[in-house]
């Protein structure tokens, strides 16, 4: 649930900032809390021409008019990312800029710094720091002191090969309670745009019916990515014929979806990948499952072949 916490603040920040847009008193926020923020705490630019767009949030009332400075840190724990070399700032038009700052004109709202990176042949993942300096209200720099006044740019030609390796998930499953963490889990390339993960089923799946999990415990689903974009769809998919009968067949998608009862291949959709961090998301809450079906219906056998879950997130094992 870690990014689901950090984006529930930038949520806030934007009611915050959105209120402010309105009168004085609909602030919530005490004067000593007003602040800017980056509402991305890292963020990958993908060498390909893409330009991307860095909202930074004032959660303040309505005022004169606030700049905003902001600039460029080394990141030691990598290889850097040159300004000018690897990435440019440019304006919403896509004409580089080398003044770095935005102005508010109303002292509060969203404002956008755009990230350009042109594919330059280098594949090595190189990293800086974007930080916000000052501002001439002199609000608080950040959310907190731990976060919103720092993003992390990651500059990079990525490639699917970069998300093979072990990964641990976190997720709800119905009748359990709170989230429980699933790990020994693996993600592999598959055919063409898209990775397997496997292992899932070996530690949801109740083991009730020996048979049936053995069956189950190794079957890999399919997660499909845009590299471009940085996210990812599971497509709604028969992961395979259970042999018990030619009608019997094992369903995985979006479950809820018209009453899940018949295998209607719905996507789960809407995940987002953060390449920095290696971590497959999604900011709001989705269903998942597993079921099987016979003859077109769903099975229920003293719950031992299904497995339903809330939200799934993907975290590499660093």
């Amino acid at each position: 649930m870690k990014k689901i916490k950090f984006y529930l603040l930038v949520l806030i920040a934007g009611a915050l900032a959105l209120n402010a847009c309105r009168e004085k008193e609909d602030v919530f926020l005490p004067a000593s809390e007003y602040f800017v923020s980056i509402t991305k705490n890292s963020a990958l630019v993908v060498q390909a021409g893409d330009i991307l767009k860095l909202p930074v949030v004032i959660a303040a009332p309505k005022g004169k008019a606030i700049d905003v400075v902001y600039n460029f840190d080394p990141n030691t724990d990598t290889t850097q990312a040159v300004l000018g070399v690897d990435f440019w700032i440019v304006d919403a038009k896509g004409d580089s800029v080398s003044n770095y700052s935005l102005t508010f004109p109303e002292g509060t709202g969203t404002d956008t710094i755009y990230v350009y990176a042109p594919f330059t042949g280098n594949t090595n993942l190189k990293q800086i720091n974007l930080v916000l300096k000052s501002n001439t209200a002199g609000y608080n720099l950040g959310m907190s002191t731990l976060q919103g006044a720092k993003c992390v740019l990651s500059v990079a030609y990525p490639s699917l090969d970069d998300f093979v390796g072990e990964y641990t998930a976190e997720t709800f499953l119905f009748g359990a309670t709170p989230s429980i963490v699933v790990n020994n889990l693996s993600i592999s390339r598959g055919v063409g745009d898209t990775l397997l993960l496997s292992g899932l089923f070996a530690e949801t799946v109740p083991k009730t019916d020996e048979a049936f999990y053995n069956h189950v415990k190794d079957i890999p689903v399919k997660i499909a990515v845009n590299i471009n974009t940085m996210t990812y769809t599971i497509p709604g998919q028969f992961i395979c014929e259970y042999v018990r009968t030619s009608s019997d067949a094992l369903y995985f998608g979006d479950i809820l979806t018209g009453a899940g009862l018949t295998p209607q291949q719905i996507n789960i959709t809407g995940g987002l990948i953060d390449y920095s961090e290696r971590v497959f998301w999604k900011q709001n809450i989705f269903y998942w499952g597993l079921t099987r079906f016979k003859n077109g219906k769903k099975v229920d056998v003293n719950g031992y072949n299904y497995v339903y879950g809330v939200y799934l997130e993907l975290y590499m094992k660093k």
